[in-house]
């Protein structure tokens, strides 16, 4: 064992009692090695939990400790046992249960269902585990295949509760700042910073189920889940779809009842030599990344419906946000039929209509979530900005607010294209106002390196200071607009040379980002 050693700093911190042997696992919220207990003599798993730099230290790993000592109580079959927490060089660390079967990730195949059976076999008691969570009044927050280790399909244990909080404090703020789960898993008002409770694992442990069902994730506009797969019916679409309705209030009242109706669901289907149906699923609304290199927003005049589900999550979160004042309160008409608001971005008024969305079979170079193309009926007007954010009305809102963005706060920097390496690569002095590579910021240049939380903010400041709802448009929504009324690969035609004199790319900026 001693052998497989892979070097790393925290081989060579000193925990009393325990052996580091090698790394395991990696992911957002820390490390995981693989240790020897000396006293007992046994393999247990050690997770290096990672501290949030713009935060207090000492208050974080309080918060860990205590958090750790509600993992220590909840005694269960299928929940990974926890047997002590400390901290080694400044670092906050589990002592866990080890499991050598792997997680779920693992036993999961893209655009492969999996059995039917196995599928209830693993199911079933994470559904009892969450359960008996919720009972003690603690909500997971990010349940994911990565977060279910398998010492076999009928004896799974739930895991990774590093985002893991009490329902009690669970009004709208996160464990750690910047920790709101797993985009295709988290539920909607999660991830948008709402006030959350155990519907909120219940719409995760549903998208979970939709993956291994299906082998795809339910993102954008969902579909039914026999749609992917022909083995299942309608009562199976009926219950994950009531599960993974965007507002809580329309999914179970407990993750039991959720579960129960789910195992009768698929207690009646019978398993089938027969392959699943192919298909695609929708892109999602929204792009989520740590390197947006511009950004658009705009004034909603209600939400938009598609003839086959709701629209992407932001549409319904947009709502609960709105003013009170109306939607179109402080704009100015100017020339040309657009409208101004006050810190100068135009805005064009978009009327409703259909289009069709995606690509289709002859598309060869599309990407397989833009598949399938499909009719999409925009239902109400919207406002939407003529321009980029410009750097102007971005430092406009950063004087107000005293607003410092991801690539200021994490160390990390902004994202820039390196002609030595051949890569976009991360530099800590690159941010909005510093773009390194490119000529003098002006303020009506678009505004760069924001990344999605850092858009987001800027809509919501900016809807507080208009009295109106803005947000960032949904994928359907900017499609829309940018196909114009064309129904060719580009709004201009499908000549690809014609396409520098309208887009600016990867070809003909140099890579500049």
């Amino acid at each position: 064992m001693k052998e497989d050693r892979q070097p790393d700093s925290a081989t060579n911190l000193g925990i009393p009692g325990f052996e580091i042997l090698q790394l395991i696992g990696r992911g957002g919220m820390g490390e995981v090695y693989l240790a020897r207990q000396l006293t007992l003599n046994r393999f247990v798993a050690v997770k290096f939990l990672s501290l949030d730099p713009r935060a207090d230290q000492e208050h974080q790993i309080e918060r860990f400790r205590r958090e750790a000592e509600l993992m220590a109580r909840a005694g269960h079959p299928n929940i990974v046992s926890v047997f002590d927490f400390g901290v080694a060089d400044g670092r906050p660390y589990l002592v866990m249960e080890r499991i050598e079967g792997g997680d779920l990730r693992k036993r999961l195949s893209r655009q492969k269902p999996m059995r039917i059976e196995q599928v209830r076999e693993i199911i079933r008691p994470v559904g009892r585990a969450l359960a008996y969570l919720h009972r003690l009044g603690i909500l997971h927050r990010d349940l994911k295949p990565e977060n279910v280790l398998l010492h076999n399909e009928d004896n799974p244990k739930v895991t990774d509760f590093g985002i893991a909080v009490l329902h009690a404090e669970t009004s709208g703020r996160l464990t750690r700042a910047g920790t709101s789960g797993t985009i295709g898993y988290v539920a909607p008002e999660q991830h948008y910073g709402l006030a959350v409770d155990h519907r909120a694992d219940e719409f995760s442990l549903a998208a979970m189920t939709y993956e291994m069902l299906t082998g795809h994730l339910p993102l954008g506009v969902i579909r039914s889940p026999s749609t992917h797969n022909r083995r299942l019916n309608p009562a199976v679409d009926a219950v994950l779809l009531k599960a993974l309705e965007e507002d809580r209030d329309d999914r179970y009242a407990t993750i039991s009842e959720f579960s129960d109706a789910l195992d009768e669901a698929l207690s009646t289907l019978k398993e089938s030599a027969g392959k699943p149906r192919r298909r695609w699923i929708a892109a999602a609304g929204l792009a989520i990344g740590c390197s947006a290199t511009t950004l658009t927003a705009m004034v909603a005049a209600g939400a938009t419906r598609d003839r086959h589900r709701k629209p992407p999550i932001v549409s319904s979160i947009a709502e609960k946000i709105e003013s009170k004042n109306g939607t179109l309160a402080g704009l100015k008409p100017i020339e040309g039929g657009f409208s101004k608001n006050s810190i100068g971005m135009e805005l064009a008024l978009i009327p409703p209509g259909e289009f069709e969305m995606g690509a289709g079979e002859e598309d060869a170079d599309a990407q397989e979530n833009e598949f399938p193309r499909h009719r999409v009926r925009l239902t109400k007007p919207f406002r939407i900005g003529r321009h980029e954010v410009t750097y102007g009305q971005f430092k406009t809102f950063v004087t107000e607010t005293g607003f410092k963005t991801y690539a200021e706060t994490s160390g990390l920097g902004g994202n820039v294209w390196s002609n030595a390496q051949k890569t976009i690569v991360s530099m800590p002095e690159v941010n909005w106002r510093n773009r390194r590579s490119w000529p003098p910021t002006k303020d009506d240049q678009p505004v760069t390196q924001v990344t999605w939380v850092d858009a987001m903010t800027f809509c919501e400041w900016l809807g507080r200071r208009e009295k109106a709802t803005y947000r960032l448009p949904t994928e359907a929504e900017w499609e829309y607009c940018c196909r114009a009324g064309s129904t060719t690969p580009w709004c201009m035609g499908d000549d690809l040379k014609e396409l520098d004199a309208y887009a600016w790319t990867a070809q003909n900026s140099g890579y500049a980002l």
